[in-house]
C-alpha cells in the first residue's frame, strides 16, 4: 500500500509536467506557424513590390525609346524636308 502511495505521489507532478511540455510543444508549434505566416506575407509583398518597380522600369525605358524614335524621325522628316526644299 506504502508504495502504491509513493507512485501515485509521484505519477502526479510527472502528469503535470507532461501537460506543460504538450503545452509548451502546442505554443512553440503557434509561434513556428505564425512566424512562417508572417514571412510568407513578407515575401509575398515583396515580390508584389518588386514586380510594380520592375514594371515601372520597363515602362520608363519604353516611353524613352519612343522619345527617342520620334526624335529621329521628325529629325529624318525635317532633314528631308530641308533637303528638298534646297534642291
Amino acid at each position: 500500500m506504502k508504495t502504491a502511495l509513493m507512485i501515485l505521489a509521484l505519477a502526479a507532478p510527472i502528469a503535470a509536467c507532461s501537460r506543460q511540455a504538450e503545452d509548451s510543444v502546442a505554443n512553440s508549434f503557434d509561434r513556428t506557424e505564425n512566424a512562417i505566416e508572417n514571412t510568407a506575407a513578407t515575401l509575398e509583398a515583396e515580390a508584389e513590390n518588386a514586380t510594380r518597380s520592375a514594371a515601372a522600369a520597363l515602362d520608363a525605358q519604353a516611353n524613352e525609346l519612343a522619345n527617342r524614335a520620334e526624335a529621329v524621325e521628325k529629325a529624318a522628316t525635317t532633314n528631308t524636308a530641308t533637303t528638298n526644299s534646297a534642291k
